[in-house]
């Protein structure tokens, strides 16, 4: 099963959303290859580093999911770090 597939088979209610946890890897030229796609991520605090992109990925959470609703969006919402890559149907 692709990775299209199983986030189309999570497809959840229209007030709920789903986060799924992307691991990458870069090789020796820095070129990232996707490993593997998590549907329950790890937010745990293991490290320092982990710990302050949890924190951050958590307040950007907010504003693409309670902070955007209802708005029109453009290339000049607040989304925090995260970048709008796919824009689906409604």
């Amino acid at each position: 099963m692709s990775v299209q597939d199983e986030m189309d088979a999570c497809q959840t209610s229209k007030n709920s959303f789903e986060m799924f946890g992307f691991d990458f890897m870069l090789d020796d030229s820095f070129i990232p290859w996707l490993i593997e796609v998590n549907l329950s991520p790890d937010m745990s605090y293991s490290t320092h580093i982990t710990e302050r992109l949890v924190k951050s990925m958590g307040e950007d959470i907010i504003k693409v999911v309670v902070d955007n609703k209802g708005k029109k969006i453009t290339k000049d919402s607040d989304f925090g770090q995260f970048k709008l890559i796919y824009k689906g149907k409604y």
